[in-house]
């Protein structure tokens, strides 16, 4: 969609381009270097934040937290708190890829309790590269984000 203000104000025509989502991997400051914020999940052991320090392995379960996914399936007034207990999900459909690799998703949406804050979880795939900065991207309605980075190493 793009919008024209057509109104000059002195010599200046504004031109103002929306666009139906932006993609952003919201990023770990303490871990620096665009480190994404994610969350790895293991069965029967507590969730930690991916570092260098506290890697992912092939075939964990992770959350990566991100904004502008779009439009969701429940409607929310603007900065209202995610509802607990709501399953609020983006719109469309959501893609990542992780070292190159589509990742499966087994989830994505509004975390509860927070505004605009999404989570999307997947599985790292078997086959991604190894190392403290993997690249790792999300997709919605189209476009992609920028990249950030994951640890992950087999261990």
């Amino acid at each position: 969609m793009r919008i024209d203000d057509q109104q000059v104000i002195g010599e200046f025509v504004v031109t103002i381009d929306v666009a139906p989502a932006q993609p952003a991997i919201l990023l770990n400051t303490q871990a620096g270097g665009g480190q994404a914020l994610a969350e790895v999940r293991r069965p029967g052991a507590a969730a930690f934040l991916n570092t260098p320090v506290n890697t992912a392995r092939p075939g964990d379960t992770i959350a990566i937290f991100c904004s502008g996914l779009g439009s969701v399936t429940a409607a929310l007034e603007a900065g209202q708190l995610t509802p607990q207990g709501a399953a609020i999900r983006p719109a469309a459909a959501i893609r990542a890829r992780v070292g190159g690799v589509d990742a499966q998703i087994s989830q994505s949406t509004l975390v509860e309790g927070e505004i605009g804050r999404y989570q999307v979880v997947l599985t790292i795939p078997a086959s991604v590269s190894q190392g403290d900065r993997v690249p790792v991207e999300v997709e919605a309605e189209g476009l992609v984000s920028a990249p950030a980075t994951l640890a992950i190493r087999a261990q």
